[in-house]
């Protein structure tokens, strides 16, 4: 919302919105992004989260980066580089190290 509340004034003072057609249709189409693909993913995240070791859901959200960068080379076609490959093996070995590693104990 702080991003939002920065950025609006930014674009008004910027960018012209005169081929932006606003009508009904839109904003059903944006209110429906909003709110049921983004209001489910996060209700589903932290409805859930709480079943889970805080260890497991700290690794599993630096996973997040890589599943949009794998999502967006297959259903957006954007390519993938070199150092985003390099990225992706580094967090998702970090990950299983993390979570397949032996539990330390305290003596």
């Amino acid at each position: 919302l702080s991003a939002a509340a920065v950025l609006i004034p930014y674009l008004l003072l910027t960018e012209d919105f005169s081929a932006v057609v606003l009508d009904a249709h839109t904003v059903v189409l944006v209110l429906v992004v909003g709110i049921v693909h983004s209001g489910l993913a996060y209700a589903l995240y932290f409805g859930n989260v709480n079943k889970l070791p805080a260890q497991s859901v700290a690794v599993l959200s630096y996973i997040d980066p890589v599943s949009s960068l794998f999502f967006s080379a297959l259903l957006l076609h954007e390519r993938l580089t070199a150092f985003g490959l390099l990225g992706a093996v580094l967090i998702f070995g970090s990950a299983l190290v993390s979570e397949l590693g032996g539990k330390k104990t305290t003596a």
